[in-house]
């Protein structure tokens, strides 16, 4: 694991644009960070166009708009 990250957050509807996006950034050489892409429905078998290395996350995306404040 890496001090440093890239998210990428989505909905399930663009999951295969964010699998192309992670897959551009582990392609880099100099790469210090890793790669996590957040949506809203994690499939329960990885999805085969997502690249070895990016990380997959579940988002609750209306319990984290609940949680951001209110000022």
């Amino acid at each position: 694991m890496n001090r440093y990250c890239v998210t990428l957050v989505c909905n399930f509807n663009y999951l295969d644009k964010a699998g192309f996006v992670a897959a551009q950034l582990l392609a880099q050489s100099n790469r210090d960070f890793d790669v996590v892409i957040c949506s809203d429905v994690v499939p329960e078998e990885r999805p085969g166009f997502l690249p070895e290395g990016a990380i997959l996350r579940q988002l609750d995306v209306g319990e984290t708009l609940q949680n951001l404040p209110q000022n």
